[in-house]
């Protein structure tokens, strides 16, 4: 189980020296100590600083920015500060891309207080909607640890939680917080303080109520007075207080301090008579628990989280009563016994190391996710449109929906057939359907480097997700974009379309040797403008993963990532009768020197058919491919088919004992014409260059610019040997059962939803 926490409470300065901040300083330090790997990291927010009082951290490197590229949605995010501050974004307390289908939320309550007196809390509107927003959050958790049972009961009665999603894990004191030796006059901030003071740990919130215990205090008379000083701990303007001292005629009697030391408190706590602590509310009442850790006993207000602490009836007052205090000091002041029996009643919470377990025992025990399916957009074109892109989206298709509700975002005019878990929209749609249903669990953006993809393209820079990657040259692509939709082209691909259309090589490469062409092949892949805007972009081999990182600057780098090529499994043909070459005639795919070798061969092999199965790409090799089929006068022994169906092309597939695909060069491309050879149990010849080269194990290759005759011979080769042939089939055949489209859809999915590669 991997356990991401916020980091935020030990960084704003709003929490950080008070109560929350110590609360999971102590919490980070003992599960460190205590249950060591419980918590993989502690995020911290950009732009604060490092907590410097976190050495346990910071020893086991479990400290972390909340904007590292490489974090993932864990399977538990803890939130220990979920209301305070009120400052920020919402996303900020449970950040999106921590949210993955199986991540599960748990926060620390600490108090509701502001709920129980929104009058004075939440009197501003943007409080209020800040709190009310927070509290949202709160109630969606998985788990809720509360410091105590009065905090549990508060969230059970305030908010609706049931009880069983509440864990009360309690608090603890610091360790340095015990008795001691000291005197009083070691209080360097209150020079000359007499032994039997009243400590009063209050604070500027009214809440505090640190005026009953100044009437109260007033009540007593001199003597009393003259015995016990009141130290008063505020944080409220010294003036107000100085005046309502003045006011009360209490004289020198009372000791006003602001914030103080952790040395002066700790001599404050050991060495005091009595702490009184008047608070109207608290989650817990850590000052009482700090001053009988040093051996001192405590009177408290009569409220829920303080009577937990404090036991003895003869220790509590109604925090409205002036008298009922005054009553309750004389007692405790004049009564030495009733002290003792005090510091014997009251708690100090749990050890921390008890706090630590808790807390770990109550997120290893979360209920088991049961995932729901989820939501996936897969935004790609689809059949009928001419494209590869279009034929593997939807073939990829009937594997998402296993797992998946997927949403598909295409064309107008695309066939949308009736399929389980699947809603079919245009690429227009996407904006409404999010707003209407929520953003999708993931999306999956389809690209390739044809003008099929502007409406792609501007999806992924509208809404960001997870790219499959059909190319990693994206020129072409962008060319369409600067004529077509300019808005989609940044000031810095123009500046590097600008030489690439105007055939030369870039001024600052002009020494390189290389002309225009070869530059190009190489150096203008373009692939930045379709990484960076992507969550995380695949590819389906290591060449064009490579490619992809050295057209990359540092930063995009990571987000690539080999997934395998979907391989479609046919059932063999039983007449196999043909030598194919599938795809588009090209001279990228040496259609001249395929079609010699085939029509060289077919005199040999006059049993045999010979066929490029596809429509022209190019006219010039077009024309010569027609040329040669045509001078040599073997009819339909040897043909270019030009575009042809599906149920046409699985016709051929089936019947071809061996194909030929080359390839003068690569971009990083993967073949789908091979992939359709390889899980049709068809033997394959292909050149050894690109994602090609990575298949030799199952196919048979050739250099790039292979000569015809040298390429016939080796065709020969595979038609004499039928042993050999079936070895190849074999074994690229079990190459496509390892990488069919089951196992490329999952790969993508989990990718997509947030997993690793």
């Amino acid at each position: 189980m991997r356990v991401l926490a916020d980091a935020f409470a030990l960084q704003h300065p709003a929490t950080a020296p008070r109560g929350i901040g110590r609360w999971v300083h102590e919490l980070a330090a003992a599960v460190e100590d205590h249950e060591p790997g419980a918590i993989d990291a502690w995020l911290l927010r950009p732009g604060l600083p490092v907590p410097a009082h976190t050495p346990a951290l910071v020893r086991a490197a479990l400290l972390r920015r909340s904007d590292d590229p490489d974090l993932r949605p864990p399977d538990v995010w803890l939130q220990p500060s979920p209301l305070e501050p009120l400052t920020g974004e919402l996303d900020d307390l449970w950040p999106t891309w921590a949210r993955g289908p199986r991540t599960r939320l748990v926060t620390v309550l600490y108090d509701l207080i502001p709920l129980a007196a929104p009058e004075r809390y939440l009197a501003a509107r943007a409080a209020r909607a800040a709190y009310l927003a927070r509290l949202e959050l709160v109630r969606s958790a998985d788990r809720v640890l509360t410091i105590s049972r009065a905090t549990a009961d508060d969230a059970i009665r305030l908010l609706g939680l049931p009880a069983n999603r509440l864990e009360v894990v309690g608090t603890g004191v610091s360790e340095h917080f015990t008795p001691g030796p000291d005197e009083p006059s070691a209080v360097t901030a209150v020079p000359g303080l007499r032994p039997g003071y009243l400590l009063c740990p209050g604070g500027a919130d009214p809440r505090k109520n640190v005026d009953l215990v100044l009437r109260a205090y007033a009540e007593l008379d001199r003597a009393e007075r003259r015995a016990h000083p009141l130290v008063l701990l505020h944080g409220a303007d010294p003036a107000v207080i100085d005046a309502r001292v003045a006011e009360l005629g209490l004289g020198d009697h009372v000791h006003p301090m602001g914030h103080v030391s952790e040395v002066d408190l700790l001599t404050l706590y050991r060495n005091a008579a009595l702490v009184v602590f008047p608070s109207l509310h608290e989650g817990f009442g850590l000052p009482v628990a700090e001053a009988r850790a040093c051996g001192t006993p405590s009177v408290v207000a009569d409220v829920p989280a303080l009577a937990e602490l404090v036991t003895d009836d003869a220790g509590r007052f109604d925090p409205t009563s002036v008298s009922g205090l005054v009553d309750v000091l004389r007692r405790a002041l004049g009564d030495p016994e009733l002290r003792a029996r005090l510091l014997r009643t009251t708690g100090t919470g749990r050890p921390w190391a008890q706090v630590a377990e808790s807390c770990v025992t109550a997120i290893r025990d979360l209920p088991a996710v049961v995932p729901g399916r989820p939501r996936v957009a897969l935004i790609s074109p689809m059949p009928p449109v001419p494209s590869g892109v279009a034929d593997y989206s939807r073939a990829m298709l009937d594997r998402l929906r296993e797992r998946a509700d997927v949403d598909v975002f295409t064309e107008p005019g695309a066939e949308h057939p009736p399929l389980d878990g699947v809603a079919w929209y245009t690429y227009r749609d996407l904006r409404s359907v999010e707003r209407a249903h929520g953003d999708h669990d993931a999306r999956i953006i389809a690209m390739g480097n044809s003008e099929h993809h502007l409406e792609t393209l501007a999806a992924l820079r509208a809404h960001g997700g997870t790219v499959i990657s059909h190319d990693v040259r994206y020129s072409d692509l962008l060319g369409v974009a600067l004529r077509e939709r300019p808005d989609l082209v940044d000031p810095g691909t123009r500046a590097r379309l600008a030489p690439l259309h105007a055939g030369k090589v870039p001024d600052e490469h002009r020494g390189s040797g290389l002309d225009a062409a070869e530059y190009w092949t190489v150096n203008g892949l373009m692939a930045g403008p379709v990484v960076e805007p992507s969550d995380r972009t695949v590819v389906h081999s290591r060449v064009a993963a490579a490619l992809a990182r050295a057209d990359l600057d540092p930063p995009q780098r990571a987000k690539v990532s080999v997934v395998p090529f979907g391989h479609t499994l046919r059932t063999p043909g039983s007449q196999r009768d043909t030598v194919a070459s599938f795809g588009i005639v090209h001279w990228q795919k040496e259609s001249v020197t395929v079609v010699r070798a085939f029509a060289a061969l077919a005199h040999e092999h006059p049993q045999l058919r010979f066929a490029l199965v596809g429509r022209s790409g190019d006219p010039r090799t077009g024309a010569e491919v027609a040329e040669v089929i045509e001078s040599a006068g073997l009819g339909d022994r040897l043909v270019l088919t030009g575009r042809v169906t599906a149920a046409e092309y699985d016709a051929w597939l089936a019947r071809s004992l061996l194909a030929v695909q080359l390839r003068s060069h690569s971009n990083g491309e993967t073949s789908a014409a091979v992939a359709d050879c390889l899980g049709a149990g068809v033997p394959v010849v292909v050149s050894r260059t690109g994602a090609l080269a990575e298949l030799a194990d199952c196919t048979t290759q050739v250099e790039p610019g292979i000569a015809p005759r040298r390429l016939a011979r080796v065709i020969d080769d595979l038609i004499s040997d039928a042993a050999q042939r079936e070895s190849l089939a074999d074994r690229g055949r079990a190459h496509a059962v390892g990488a069919s489209f089951r196992v490329a859809a999952d790969a993508v999915l989990d990718l997509a939803l947030g997993g690793s590669a």
